[in-house]
């Protein structure tokens, strides 16, 4: 009896063990840039580090350590127009390129908020499994152009996403530079909010060993 009740007890505990290692992995990453500096450039603000100094040698630092380094990149100033998706958020703007190194990766997809200032201009998001914009393409976005006034906000913004298949460890934004900003970036989530399979799968087995459990529970009752 002591023996089969010790057994179950195994099994419950590898059980647990796999469904919060399932919810673990899926959990996404949200950087909202709220709280930075205005002026400075995000850069390691998000890898447990600092941003980069701002004309009036003022700085963040002591961010998330989320392993994410930004690069061209820079937090909205006074002399930028309200930020996304409302006015009280600072918002991220270009520098030309903006490059979101991830050192550990992510899998399933990212969504963000963006605005070109004009619909006349676009902008791009490129999703790699290598540092700095390298390795191979794992997924492509282009991203039409904003108006310039809608629902109060000036610029106007849009959410938009992609899924992809693989391990990114970089993404890249492309714009008609301080024009094109970014916020509510969010990495590891899919767009369509569904499940992963892997996730789905662990699931799947945790239900089938809990009804194991059950099942032993009765008999040895």
């Amino acid at each position: 009896m002591k023996l089969r009740n010790s057994r179950i007890g195994v099994l419950l505990t590898l059980v647990l063990g796999m469904l919060a290692c399932g919810v673990a992995s899926a959990t996404p990453v949200m950087m909202n840039f709220d709280g930075l500096v205005p002026g400075s450039k995000v850069h390691n603000y998000y890898d447990g580090g600092c941003t980069t100094w701002n004309i009036f040698f003022q700085r963040s630092c002591g961010g998330p350590d989320y392993g994410v380094r930004w690069q061209g990149a820079h937090v909205r100033s006074v002399f930028d127009e309200p930020s996304a998706p409302n006015w009280a958020g600072p918002g991220l703007f270009s520098d030309g390129t903006m490059t979101m190194n991830v050192a550990d990766g992510f899998d399933t997809g990212l969504y963000f908020y963006y605005t070109t200032f004009l619909d006349a201009f676009s902008g791009t998001m490129t999703v790699y499994s290598g540092q700095d914009g390298q390795g191979t393409e794992l997924g492509h976005l282009d991203l039409s152009g904003t108006d310039f006034y809608c629902n109060g906000d000036i610029p106007c913004w849009l959410q938009t996403g992609l899924d992809f298949t693989g391990h990114a460890k970089s993404v890249t934004f492309d714009g008609f530079g301080a024009a094109f900003g970014l916020d509510d970036v969010t990495i590891g989530a899919s767009m369509v909010a569904v499940p992963e399979p892997a996730a789905l799968g662990i699931f799947g087995l945790g239900l089938l060993l809990v009804g194991a459990f059950v099942g032993l529970r009765r008999r040895t009752s």
